[in-house]
This record gives structure tokens, C-alpha cells and sequence, in this order.
């Protein structure tokens, strides 16, 4: 997603009021029906269909089996792809782009390729036909992108899913090593526990991972209203910029592993979880590192599990 205070996108209080009645409506219709949030002017979208945001020719409602909630209000979407800061010479990277909201925005601005990935075979197909000469179209699933062999430097961007925000990110900030920034649209708890700070309620063993290989930043909050069909949540829009190669883990398997052990009983003393989990070789560095065994895994900072969990001479000139 710094221990930052993220500035909050909230819609008027007319909007919210739209969208109870939107929700009413579309329980006596049957349809899911879309507010159009976060303009100026305030004014609802024209007609009761939930598409009426889009073209309604390429049209495909939701699938809620792959998490789609469609991102549709223009401002957000310039929010993000601004966030990117986009340059002439960019390779951009969007996960998901649906009915292309973000995508379109993204084709108008500066950049040298934009890749899509996305599993919808519909949206993809869409995708493909109304793509400008330097886009291209992979019809797959991000979770399964092999994220190692991007060459050069890539900026990443995308609304989502929530069902699999938590994972991705994880994935690519550990195995991207082409990342130059990205910016992400997730569920607002994981955009908190990914920005969280040590000793939070919200810091956690994704809190750390992330942190340990991107500095994160909490953008901006999105309301429901700004999605097709509106999520019964808000969201949260995070940029990350990648760590210096020095600073991030040199032995990352020994990492994820050292935060499922601490993780697992987080509100428990380390010195009992590890006891506990029969790991004296953690025990002893634990406390040949000065930490105390009465601390809790909430407590430790990203550097402290940093040289918790590597062994090699450069996880000792970590501060």
C-alpha cells in the first residue's frame, strides 16, 4: 500500500444516498445496477443497466467467480494511471483491465508498450480488438505469470481482484525484478496491512514481506459507487516503489518461512512460539540478535526479521 496518513477520496453525501437506492433497485429488478460517483457534477448514469457506464455493444456482465468489480469513474481512473508516473520510454503492465477504463486512460498518456493480462477470455478478446498499435493482450491468469522473466524496467498497475490481490502482490514483490514502481487498487484492509507500520494492529506477516522488498505509500480511499457492480467495501489505491537490491532479503525463502512460524500465534511471546515450534537454532539467534524473547511478532520490525531469518554475512550489517 510508510507510516504515512492516507488522504481519504470520499463521495458526497448525495452519492451515498444514490447508492442505497441504487441497491434497493436492483434488488426489485434483480439487475445490479452502478452509480456514477466522484463527478463534479454528481449525476447518476444514464439508464437502469449496469453497463451504462460502458459500451454497451462489448458488454459482459461481472463474473462474481472471478471477483470482478469494473472500475468506471474516469477521475479515479486518471488518479491511478497519473500515479505511475508514465514517461515516454515506459513499459506498463495492467492486471485485469476488463472493460479497459484504466486501459484507455493508460493508452493516452506516455509509454513505449502496454502489456494486459487478463483471464476473462471475453474482456481479453475486447481487449485485443480495440488496442491501440503498442498494446498487447495475454489472455491468463496474473497469479500464474512468470513475473521473473520481464526484461528491463516495468511499471505495474491494476484494480484487483480482492480475492487474490494478497498473493499477487506477494508474488510479484518477490519475484519481479524487472518492478519499477507499481500501483495497485486492493480491498482498503489489505491496503492497510500493506502499508502498516510495527506494533499496528494491522502489521503482519504480508506487512513485512511486501516491506521487506517495496516501500509502500496509501494513496487515496475509493467509495463502493466508483465500481460496477459497487463492492460492499471501500478500497485503497497504493504505489510501490522497489527497495535497493542491498536492502532487501538475501535468503527470502528463510523469511517466508520465519513469518509463518511467528505469524501463525502472533499475539504470543516469540520466545514461546519458537519453544513452542521447536526451533532452538531461531531461539538462540533471537536473543544473540538482543531481541526479547517476551516480544511479540507484531513488535519486530521488517530489519529485526530480516536478520531473524538470514544467516549469510550480510544479514549481520543490516541496522
Amino acid at each position: 500500500m510508510q507510516e504515512q496518513h492516507p488522504q481519504e477520496h470520499t463521495a458526497p453525501e448525495s452519492s451515498r444516498q444514490d447508492g442505497r437506492h441504487d441497491r434497493l433497485a436492483a434488488r426489485q429488478t434483480g439487475r445490479q445496477t452502478g452509480k456514477q460517483t466522484g463527478s463534479p457534477s454528481g449525476r447518476k448514469a444514464s439508464g437502469s443497466s449496469a453497463a451504462a457506464s460502458f459500451d454497451q455493444s462489448t458488454w459482459a456482465a461481472p463474473k462474481k467467480s472471478l471477483g470482478q468489480h469494473f472500475l468506471r469513474n474516469p477521475d479515479i481512473c486518471q488518479r491511478i494511471a497519473d500515479l505511475a508516473l508514465p514517461e515516454s520510454s515506459d513499459q506498463i503492465l495492467e492486471i485485469g483491465p476488463g472493460p479497459g477504463a484504466l486501459t484507455k486512460v493508460l493508452e493516452r498518456m506516455p509509454h513505449a508498450r502496454l502489456l494486459l493480462l487478463e483471464k476473462d477470455s471475453h474482456w481479453a478478446r475486447v481487449r485485443s480488438e480495440e488496442g491501440g498499435s503498442r498494446t498487447e493482450v495475454r489472455c491468463m491468469d496474473a497469479l500464474q505469470f512468470p513475473w521473473e522473466d520481464l526484461a528491463g524496467s516495468w511499471k505495474v498497475v491494476g484494480n484487483l481482484p480482492y480475492n487474490v490481490a494478497s498473493p499477487l502482490i506477494w508474488d510479484i514483490a518477490s519475484r519481479c525484478s524487472a518492478l519499477a514502481r507499481a500501483v495497485f487498487m486492493v480491498q482498503k484492509e489489505v491496503g492497510q496491512r500493506l502499508a502498516a507500520r510495527p506494533g499496528t494492529r494491522d502489521y503482519g506477516a504480508l506487512s513485512v514481506w511486501v516491506q521487506a522488498h517495496l516501500v509502500p505509500r496509501l494513496d487515496f480511499v475509493v467509495k463502493p459507487g466508483a465500481f460496477v457492480p459497487p463492492p460492499k467495501v471501500d478500497s485503497a489505491v497504493l504505489s510501490f516503489v522497489p527497495k535497493p537490491h542491498a536492502e532487501r532479503p538475501v535468503e527470502a525463502h528463510r523469511l517466508a518461512r520465519v513469518l509463518r512460524i511467528c505469524f501463525q500465534q502472533r499475539r504470543k511471546q516469540l520466545g514461546g512460539i519458537l519453544r513452542k515450534s521447536g526451533e532452538t537454532a531461531l531461539l538462540a539467534r533471537l536473543e544473540a540478535l538482543g531481541l526479547p524473547l517476551t516480544a511479540r511478532p507484531e513488535e519486530l520490525s521488517v530489519t529485526d526479521f530480516l536478520n531473524l531469518s538470514e544467516t549469510s554475512p550480510a544479514a549481520s550489517s543490516r541496522k
